[in-house]
């Protein structure tokens, strides 16, 4: 009989975990803002730039429930505004008097998540970055890769609210026969979304 009411137990215990982790699989869409500080490094000028911005972008990840408590999130993240990676001021050398921006930049997303309460998911991130870094008429690929953590919180059924914390290298690149540069950027968002 105790045997029974164990098995009993642990089959409820499972179902109900099982519907936790399901409150956050499936495909979902969101909207994000915040702050980012970014820093540009110069190599023939020996100097680092920097700048803060505020993104703004549209998210969309499908999320796979890989055991009763944790999921598996694979998305993709478009910046919907440029991100300014400088603002120049008269006699900054290779800057100039204009601004520093990342262009077309979007992400590949991969985040592991747990369910810590029956509304909230804790969730790591890795990501692949893209983007054009843009000064004056000068447009050059660049690519690197984010690490970082966030979390969602039901609201309801199908919304939910959303904060995430980043941080981004972009690899060195040619930017000229005589200039390397580099992107760093922390980035730091809040966002609301909606879960099919």
């Amino acid at each position: 009989m105790i045997k029974k009411f164990l098995i009993l137990v642990g089959l409820i215990a499972t179902t109900s975990a099982f519907a936790q982790a399901e409150k956050f699989s499936g495909l979902s869409v969101g909207l994000n803002t915040g702050f980012s500080t970014n820093s540009t490094v110069v190599s023939s000028e020996t100097i680092t730039l920097g700048s803060n911005s505020t993104p703004l972008n549209f998210d969309s990840t499908y999320s796979f429930m890989i055991s009763p408590s944790s999921t598996l999130g694979v998305g993709l993240t478009y910046d919907l505004s440029n991100t300014v990676l400088y603002k120049g001021t008269s006699g900054d050398g290779i800057i100039g008097a204009t601004s520093w921006k990342l262009k077309n930049h979007y992400s590949i997303n991969f985040e592991p998540g747990y369910v810590i309460r029956d509304d909230s998911l804790a969730y790591a991130k890795v990501a692949y970055h893209s983007g054009k870094s843009s000064v004056l008429t000068v447009n050059k690929n660049t690519s690197g890769w984010g690490y970082g953590f966030g979390a969602k919180f039901n609201v309801d059924k199908n919304l939910y609210l959303k904060i995430e914390a980043q941080y981004v290298i972009y690899d060195s690149f040619a930017y000229s026969s005589s200039n390397n540069i580099s992107h760093k950027s922390t980035l730091g968002t809040i966002g609301i979304g909606y879960k099919f």
